[in-house]
């Protein structure tokens, strides 16, 4: 595998993962409502969030990875030029 394609491959498995919790968190609403259930659904809220909380952790761990990988490439390319002008 090539490098850094691990970590946009598990971010992506990870983003089918809270897709999936969150249309299933729709699908469980619209089966109580239709179901004519009376008590609150804030709960299936509840039981989403925390995935997208997990998903944005590991999306700003990801860019903040990548830009400090990135970054003495792009001091190295300007240093080169700064020296071929």
């Amino acid at each position: 595998m090539q490098r850094g394609k691990f970590g946009k491959l598990l971010l992506i498995f990870e983003l089918l993962v809270v897709a999936g919790t969150t249309i299933g968190g729709y699908i469980l609403a619209w089966l109580c409502i239709r179901s004519g259930y009376a008590g609150s659904l804030p709960w299936i809220a509840a039981s989403i969030a925390p995935a997208w909380v997990a998903y944005g952790a590991s999306k700003a761990t990801y860019n903040n990875k990548t830009q400090k990988e990135s970054q003495p490439y792009c001091e190295a390319e300007a240093a080169s030029i700064r020296r071929d002008a």
